[in-house]
């Protein structure tokens, strides 16, 4: 009669049962994350027909998905990231999903990042219309995003950071409406941004940095993505400089438009950007991941999502703006890094500098 199975968070725990074992339980809840699990992908999973969450993270499997995986009913939650899994993503659970008749509330989700998984995006995953969330970062992917996922209308987090992606961003995301977190940072995507990203108000977080994006960043921008709190554009080909509409975002607490083209002066409205000037974070929880790198002090660190809200810099460095420094900056006191080097700047360091609290 077991129904939940969870030993996760013990790594110095090994699975290690005969691949022809078949268990007499239907399992509906599977918590394997962070042990080891010896002989591979666990085959004593292929009579589970009643699955609805199965996490497998970090636990040593590697190899391509077995076939037989394919054969499964749709689990709504799957987490089988941080391990060294390979090959295409053809054999994700693809048959008829399962009613939750427990009543327990699972946000559906698919957890892949770090492992190898290459060649192109599947459009199968298209399928799942119900995903929340969607992880596909630190792999192989190539080729674009696939059109049909327009139909993914229920996402809230899409990251595709860190894989070979190329093309442009399709228009169609800015109609996943309770879009709230866009990471498509560390891909070969090129050409102007969609205008259609204007409809995303729920915005929060838009990483499109180390791309080839070009033209200037839309006046649009601020304008309706009022939550915006992550903006981050690092190292494309972007022209002209910041729009003022930015400046009217209120949580806005990470700004990277570093190692760009940008040009004319640095707007003064940056010194009204509230989230830089209040004491208090946006706070994302441990339910989601996503790696950020800023430059603080000097090197690199790579903050995650529950770290965070102790971020708030803005990077203009490695551009070609002009004019002096705005004293206005020096209004934001609880800004924990200012990069303004290899600029065309001009005058002295406004005075008030020194005064800024941290």
């Amino acid at each position: 009669m077991l129904k939940e199975f969870n030993v996760g968070s013990n790594s110095k725990l090994t699975l290690n049962v005969s691949r022809e074992w078949l268990p007499p339980f239907q399992l509906r809840d599977i918590d394997l994350s962070s042990c080891k699990i010896g002989n591979g992908f666990p085959r004593w999973l292929r009579n589970k027909r009643k699955l609805h969450r199965l996490l497998l993270s970090n636990t040593t499997i590697s190899g391509p998905l077995p076939i037989w995986l394919r054969k499964m009913p749709i689990i709504p939650f799957i987490d089988l990231s941080h391990n060294n899994l390979s090959g295409p993503l053809t054999n994700l659970p693809n048959g008829v999903a399962n009613v939750n008749d427990d009543g327990d509330f699972i946000e559906p989700a698919l957890y892949l990042q770090n492992n190898t998984f290459n060649e192109s995006i599947p459009r199968s995953l298209c399928k799942r219309t119900d995903l929340v969330y969607l992880d596909l970062s630190k792999n192989r992917f190539t080729e674009e995003i696939p059109k049909c996922f327009k139909n993914l209308q229920n996402l809230q987090f899409l990251r595709l950071s860190s894989n070979g992606l190329s093309g442009t961003l399709p228009s169609f995301i800015g109609n996943i409406s309770e879009l709230s977190s866009l990471n498509l940072n560390d891909n070969n995507f090129g050409g102007e941004l969609p205008a259609e990203l204007w409809n995303l108000s729920f915005l929060e977080v838009l990483d499109l940095g180390d791309n080839a994006f070009y033209e200037k960043i839309p006046e649009w921008i601020g304008e309706k993505n009022k939550l915006l709190w992550v903006f981050r554009l690092h190292k494309n080909n972007f022209t002209r400089g910041i729009p003022q509409s930015l400046c009217t975002t209120t949580n806005l607490q990470i700004l990277d438009v570093a190692h760009d083209n940008l040009t004319g002066t640095i707007s003064h409205c940056l010194g009204e950007l509230q989230g830089m000037r209040n004491d208090y974070g946006r706070y994302f929880g441990e339910g989601t991941e996503e790696g950020l790198v800023q430059d603080m002090k000097g090197s690199s660190s790579e903050y995650t999502t529950n770290t965070w809200y102790l971020v708030k810099s803005i990077d203009l460095s490695n551009n070609k703006f002009v004019g002096e420094i705005p004293v206005e900056l020096t209004a934001l006191s609880e800004l924990l890094g200012l990069k303004l080097a290899n600029n065309h700047l001009s005058g002295g360091i406004p005075d008030n500098t020194g005064n800024m609290r941290t």
